[in-house]
């Protein structure tokens, strides 16, 4: 893509595992969370996708305390 003043800007989407940023919002500094610092650290911004099936089913309190728990990690390293 390009800016309004012609620079270029580039875009990668990751589709990492749920489970690298299960980790990482338990332990930022842990081995299994390598994979989600590192896309953190990397990138200027996120998308946060939710399961639709699981914020409807039983598994719903432990669908909401993942995705605000996973929210909650990305605003501590805000700049």
């Amino acid at each position: 893509l390009r800016n309004s003043t012609n620079e270029k800007i580039n875009l990668i989407f990751t589709d990492a595992p749920g489970e690298w940023f299960d980790h990482w919002r338990n332990n930022t500094g842990g081995e299994s969370s390598k994979g989600a610092k590192w896309i953190h650290e990397n990138s200027n911004a996120f998308l946060l996708f939710a399961d639709c099936e699981m914020l409807c089913g039983e598994e719903r309190g432990i669908a909401k305390l993942q995705i605000n728990s996973v929210a909650d990690r990305l605003l501590e390293y805000i700049h």
